[in-house]
């Protein structure tokens, strides 16, 4: 039977019950530990762990012959037992890197251990596009269709309602025209211009919100667009259109003139590709 090694206290346990080790494990060294050893213990790892890579190399690369003696300690327990000098600046950043490198591989290697429970290995070998962004942040250079409708949070009318029904409608024909806009994306290059032909989802979360990306991965939680809807529309008139405030990002639609998809894409189009300024149209 396959076995792994508990990172609390080193044993070999089947991978069967290696979950129900663990959680005990923890407890019983919890249990055993008293808050003074820990606070010291806390401490000690604080003073063991070194500067990152590129503070030392940064350090190391500003120093000279007259504060070099200052960084004698850190280059010294990376293991660098030569003349401290800017002459030999290169050796002394090499060990630095070797040394933090040496002290990430036994990380990555417990890593590697943990996914291989679940074989997941092989599908990221298979699927490296799609495993890449889960373990190499970056910023998304485009705005798709699902993140603007996660974002959206609908000011409904009562449940059962009229205009609850309008509402719902409304927000249905515009899953419908973000994702037939995110179709036509991927089907060939879009026009630059600012014409339907050329017309993006990245478009339109700028004219949403003021911005054509989406937020960092950290302001993703609190950022919601404000869908609200107006039913009190003068029927007097053939059309209106939808009405934003990018500094609160909240969108007003008309629901008096969006009552099939037809409308709905015609006015989106047109308030979108012609209603860039700070005024009503």
């Amino acid at each position: 039977m396959p076995k792994a090694q508990c990172t609390t206290c080193k044993k070999m346990v089947p991978l069967l019950i290696l979950p129900l080790h663990i959680k005990e494990c923890k407890t019983e060294f919890v249990d055993l530990s008293s808050s003074a050893e820990e606070e010291s213990c806390n401490e000690e790892r604080e003073d063991e762990i070194p500067d990152s890579i590129s503070s030392q190399e940064g350090k190391i690369n500003s120093a000279t012959n007259d504060n070099i003696s200052d960084l004698v300690d850190d280059i010294v327990t990376c293991g660098y037992t030569g003349l401290m000098s800017i002459e030999k600046r290169d050796s002394m950043i090499r060990t630095v890197i070797l040394h933090s490198t040496m002290r990430v591989l036994p990380m990555l290697d417990q890593l590697r251990k943990g996914l291989q429970l679940y074989d997941l290995p092989k599908v990221m070998k298979s699927h490296q596009d799609l495993c890449q962004k889960l373990f190499i942040p970056g910023e998304d250079d485009e705005a798709d269709a699902a993140f603007l409708l996660e974002s959206s949070r609908p000011v409904y009318s009562e449940i059962g309602s009229a205009k609850h029904q309008k509402e719902v409608n409304i927000m249905n024909f515009l899953q419908d025209f973000l994702q037939d806009i995110e179709d036509s994306e991927h089907e060939g290059p879009s026009n630059s211009s600012v014409t339907p032909e050329g017309l993006t989802v990245g478009r339109i979360m700028q004219w949403m919100t003021g911005r054509h990306k989406p937020v960092l991965p950290s302001e993703k939680k609190d950022f919601v667009i404000n869908m609200k809807f107006h039913h009190d529309c003068d029927t007097e008139h053939t059309v209106c259109f939808p009405t934003v405030s990018t500094c609160s990002r909240t969108v007003t639609f008309p629901s008096a003139h969006l009552k099939t998809y037809s409308e709905f894409k015609n006015i989106m189009t047109l308030a979108v590709c012609h209603g860039q300024t700070f005024d009503r149209v």
